[in-house]
């Protein structure tokens, strides 16, 4: 299975991608529960197969066990520990790749696809593969933020890779983002509706702000190096204080995220 070796690093020890999740849970401004979004919108009625896409850690469907749902529920992953980790009963966890996926044709009724679309190497492969799995009259429901989000942050991160000699990073949902993600649903789907939601993150002191950027370290074109870590939290530490400070002692970093459903005909 080809796989991006950044992508590869970040996803394979799920701590990373907890740490951003709750930074987000903690330090939102207006409390949205993106799981309860996403489901108010899918209008579900519990007895459709479900199929979570890149499901992480599975909270997801977990929150669809939680509020009763009895349809079955499978999620796929390219990261065995992510597949471990979404496995319980009531939830299927599969190893696979969204580009090949391993379900025959008219399986499932719904495909979620939640901040991991930008990660795929061939995104049109990826859609034509939900839909495929798809019965007729299935959903995909697709989850992104906008390439312009959390600009305070990317710009510390940024500085802090250009300090040591490093280049900056890419924002990593430029291939599938707010900007675009209509017009690539487009090309696979006839009927695409967008949501978006305007928020943004509101830190009071600099540790989370520390820690949220190093969750990304093993996403970053560095050489993966205990010692260099230290040294970039180090910098980081003055000079997300130093930040802090000089914009009042809150941190505000506006951010959108885009919910799209679409319709297989």
């Amino acid at each position: 299975m080809e796989q991006s070796i950044h992508v590869t690093r970040q996803y394979d020890n799920a701590e990373p991608l907890s740490i951003r999740i709750q930074t987000h849970s903690l330090y939102t401004d207006k409390k949205i529960n993106l799981n309860d979004e996403a489901i108010s919108l899918m209008e579900l009625v519990g007895q459709e197969a479900v199929l979570d896409a890149g499901c992480g850690t599975g909270g997801f469907l977990r929150h669809l066990l939680n509020k009763g749902h009895q349809g079955r529920l499978v999620g796929v992953d390219q990261s065995a520990g992510m597949v471990e980790q979404t496995k319980c009963e009531g939830i299927e966890g599969i190893l696979g790749d969204v580009r090949e996926l391993p379900f025959t044709d008219s399986e499932f009724q719904w495909v979620t696809a939640r901040h991991m679309l930008y990660h795929v190497p061939d995104i049109p492969q990826a859609l034509r593969q939900f839909d495929r799995v798809l019965a007729p009259g299935g959903h995909i429901l697709a989850i992104t933020n906008s390439n312009n989000s959390l600009q305070l942050i990317k710009s510390l991160y940024n500085d802090m890779l250009q300090a040591f000699g490093y280049p900056v990073m890419i924002s990593p949902v430029t291939t599938f983002c707010v900007e675009n993600a209509m017009a690539i649903l487009g090309e696979v789907f006839a009927e695409v509706k967008k949501t978006l939601l305007t928020n943004a993150l509101v830190f009071r002191e600099s540790a989370p702000i520390v820690r949220y950027i190093s969750s990304m370290f093993s996403y970053m074109s560095i050489p993966n190096d205990p010692r260099l870590y230290d040294e970039l939290l180090s910098w980081l530490e003055v000079e997300a204080e130093r930040r802090l400070q000089q914009y009042g002692g809150v941190w505000t970093d506006p951010k959108q995220v885009g919910i799209y459903l679409a319709c297989n005909t």
